[in-house]
């Protein structure tokens, strides 16, 4: 197509418009990953009980949480790898910081861990960047290489949702240990003894 001076062709447009709505796509998808995340710290501060007595429930709360992690963990690796400049898959990392937080709780402490969480995406993703620059040809490894540094953030945020969900209940009930751990104590000290 001929370009009239200054004027876009029409194939420079559509090129635009495929560009962004592939950063919408992964954006989207990274927000949802998010918000499922955020979903699953809620359950998880909410499992102080569950921590103290083994049941089946904390097996799928564990899958629960190993499949948002890994869900978020690849949506994250898309943002940093496909989506140019630095500031849109910041963007992204934010966005997606705000969806955690509404699956997860508003509070202060919440809110620091997916600020904390956010600023981790972002040198992630500046990582890779940088990584990226310095091939020739197109790789994984950067990715790869810096994905270490995502999940330390998000465990972070598990941490923390847990310390929640564990200082709420101390604050309620006190600590104390379970009964059932006490009595299966006394019993092996019995039989050691005997």
């Amino acid at each position: 197509m001929v370009q009239i001076g200054n004027k876009p062709t029409i194939e420079r447009i559509s090129a635009e418009m495929n560009r962004r709505a592939k950063y919408l796509i992964f954006v989207i998808l990274m927000i949802g990953a998010g918000y499922f995340f955020g979903t699953v710290c809620n359950r998880i501060s909410e499992v102080d009980q569950l921590l103290l007595i083994p049941a089946l429930e904390l097996l799928y709360l564990l899958l629960w949480f190993l499949l948002s992690l890994a869900v978020l963990l690849i949506s994250a690796g898309l943002v940093a790898a496909l989506l140019r400049p630095l500031w849109v898959a910041a963007l992204a990392f934010a966005l997606t910081g705000l969806t955690m937080l509404l699956g997860w709780q508003l509070s202060v402490t919440s809110g620091v861990l997916v600020l904390v969480f956010a600023i981790v995406g972002v040198v992630y993703t500046s990582n890779i960047m940088k990584g990226f620059d310095r091939q020739a040809d197109f790789s994984v490894r950067p990715i790869g290489q810096n994905q270490n540094i995502l999940l330390l953030g998000l465990i972070l945020v598990t941490c923390g949702s847990l310390f929640l969900g564990f200082r709420d209940y101390v604050a309620r009930e006190g600590f104390t240990i379970p009964d059932r751990y006490i009595e299966f104590l006394m019993e092996s000290m019995e039989k050691q003894i005997v």
